[in-house]
C-alpha cells in the first residue's frame, strides 16, 4: 500500500471517529524539522547536510520535530496518551544500547558542532538502555518529553541520542531527512484522546460538492481537523473507478464519493499537506554505472584512478592470498586526493544527481575518516584544468578491524550531456591510527533512451 493511500485511509478513519464517537482518540504524526549529529573526534565540524547520523563513541544524534499541528489543539497532559519517536538504523557497526534525552538549549542544524553542543536536561536519560542490535526501525518512548513541550512549557529543542554508559562501544548509522535514497526520516507519533481531545462535529456531510463541515473539537474549530473537512468536500456526484465510499453523520454510508487516493486527491493531516497528482509520461530511462577498482598482476598493484604528482594515495596490496589492489591514504593528513572522469550518457539531464558507492577499510574501528567529494564538468574537447566545486563532506565509519565499510551518497553537477564528469575524493585521515584503504568506487548516472 502506498504512503499516500495509507495516509488518506488514516484521514477517513479520523473523520469517522469524529462522526460516530463522543470521545475521540486518534494518532497524530509530527515530521522532523532538523536532524544531524555531533562528533567529539571532529569537534569543529558540522554534519547537518549528511544523509546519515552517526551514533557511537563520542558521536550523538540531534533531532527536532515540527509540533505546530499539535500545539494548535490546546492539549492537556491527560490528552497525550502516548508518544513515540522512531528512527531508521541503516547499519549496525557495534551492537549495544543507547539513551535518549530531552535537549534544553537551542541549536541549528546547519551550524551545531560538538564544540558548541546544546545542553540536556538533568537527569539526562528519559528513555535509557534501548537495545540497538540490528538494522531497521528503532523506537523510543517520549511521552514525558512531548508533555513537557506541549503542556509544561519546555521549549522544543528536540532530543539527543547517545550511547549508553554500560555499552560505550555501541555504534550505528541512522537515516537523516537528507537521505533521499531511502527517505526513512525520523518521525514522532502521538496518541491523543480524553476529554480535552473530544468534541462534536456537525454540518452538511451528504456529499454535495459544496458541502461545508463545521464544528468544535476540544475547543478548537474545524479548521484544526482539515482532514475531515477536505475529505467531505471532495465528494463527487458520481463514482469514478476506485472511488472511496463516504460515511454519513450517523455512521452509515451516505450519498457521494471520495476520489481515489493517488489520482489527484488531497488530504491534510494536522498542518501537513500531502498532494498527489497523475504522473507525467516520461521517456524510458536507464542507469549507467562507471565502476573503478584495483588490479593486482605479477606482483604489481594498480588502481583505476587519476593521481596527482604529489600528495597522492598509493596503490598497494590488500595483503593475504590472492589479494585485491587498494588505494591507500596515510594517517594524519587532510589533503591527499584521487579523481576519476567519465563521459555522461546521451540523454543526461543537467543537474541530475550522480550517485556513488565507496568500499573502504581501515584497522582503526574507533574513528571515522572524512570523505570530501568535489565535482567538475569538462567539455569533450579538453581533458584538463577542471574547475572543482566542493560537495558536502561524508563521514565514513569503519565496521571493525580490517572490516569493510560501504558508503553511499550523491553529488549534483551542472554538466551537459556528453560532457566529461570529473569527481575528486579528498580523504581526511586526521585522527586515524591506521591507513585508509579505498577498495573500489562506482558512480551511477541516469539518462533517457
Amino acid at each position: 500500500m502506498t504512503e499516500m493511500r495509507k495516509r488518506t485511509i488514516g484521514a477517513i478513519t479520523l473523520l469517522s471517529a469524529f462522526l460516530v464517537s463522543p470521545v475521540a482518540s486518534w494518532a497524530s504524526e509530527a515530521s522532523v524539522s532538523a536532524d544531524t549529529y555531533i562528533s567529539r573526534a571532529n569537534g569543529a565540524l558540522n554534519f547537518g547536510n549528511l544523509p546519515d547520523m552517526s551514533v557511537g563513541p563520542g558521536n550523538s544524534a540531534l533531532i527536532r520535530f515540527d509540533l505546530s499541528a499539535l500545539q494548535s489543539l490546546g492539549l492537556g497532559s491527560a490528552d497525550i496518551q502516548k508518544a513515540t519517536l522512531t528512527i531508521y538504523v541503516s547499519k549496525i557497526l557495534v551492537s549495544g544500547s543507547v539513551d535518549l534525552a530531552e535537549v534544553q538549549t537551542p541549536w541549528a542544524e546547519s551550524t551545531v558542532t560538538y564544540n558548541a553542543a546544546p545542553a540536556a536536561y538533568a537527569p539526562p536519560a528519559i528513555d535509557s538502555d534501548i537495545a540497538a542490535t540490528q538494522a531497521g526501525f528503532l523506537t523510543f518512548d517520549v511521552t514525558g518529553i512531548v508533555r513537557n513541550w506541549l503542556v509544561d512549557g519546555h521549549p522544543n529543542n528536540g532530543v539527543e541520542i547517545s550511547v549508553n554508559a554500560a555499552n560505550p562501544n555501541t555504534s550505528f548509522l541512522a537515516d537523516s531527512k537528507e537521505n533521499t535514497a531511502t527517505s526513512h526520516a525520523a518521525f514522532l507519533d502521538a496518541t491523543l484522546g480524553g476529554a480535552g481531545a473530544a468534541g462534536t462535529l456537525a454540518g452538511d456531510v451528504t456529499g454535495a460538492p459544496g458541502a461545508t463541515v463545521v464544528g468544535m473539537v476540544g475547543g478548537s474549530t474545524a479548521a484544526n481537523i482539515h482532514a475531515a473537512e477536505l475529505l467531505a468536500n471532495a465528494a463527487t456526484a458520481a463514482p469514478t473507478p476506485n472511488a472511496i465510499p463516504k460515511a454519513g453523520a450517523d455512521g452509515t454510508l451516505a450519498p457521494g464519493w471520495l476520489p481515489p487516493a493517488g489520482n489527484g486527491a488531497m488530504s491534510v493531516i494536522g498542518s501537513q499537506t500531502l498532494a498527489s497528482s497523475p504522473q507525467p509520461v516520461r521517456a524510458t530511462s536507464r542507469t549507467w554505472s562507471f565502476p573503478f577498482q584495483g588490479m593486482y598482476q605479477a606482483g604489481v598493484a594498480g588502481f583505476a584512478a587519476n593521481l596527482p604528482a604529489s600528495g597522492a594515495p598509493t596503490p598497494t596490496s590488500a595483503g593475504g592470498t590472492d589479494p585485491a589492489a587498494v588505494l591507500e591514504w596515510p594517517v594524519g593528513q587532510n589533503a591527499y586526493y584521487a579523481w576519476w572522469d567519465f563521459i555522461l550518457p546521451r540523454g543526461y539531464v543537467s543537474k541530475t544527481p550522480i550517485g556513488y558507492t565507496v568500499a573502504s577499510r581501515s584497522n582503526d574501528s574507533m574513528h571515522a575518516a572524512i570523505l570530501r567529494p568535489s565535482w567538475a564538468c569538462v567539455s569533450t574537447g579538453t581533458v584538463d584544468a577542471p574547475n572543482w566545486t566542493a560537495a558536502d563532506p561524508v563521514s565514513i565509519a569503519v565496521a571493525g578491524n580490517n572490516g569493510r565499510a560501504l558508503t553511499t551518497g550523491s553529488i549534483t553537477p551542472s554538466c551537459a550531456t556528453t560532457d566529461a564528469a570529473y569527481v575528486k575524493f579528498v580523504v581526511d585521515t586526521t585522527g586515524l591510527t591506521s591507513p585508509f584503504d579505498l577498495i573500489s568506487v562506482s558512480f551511477n548516472v541516469q539518462g533517457s533512451m
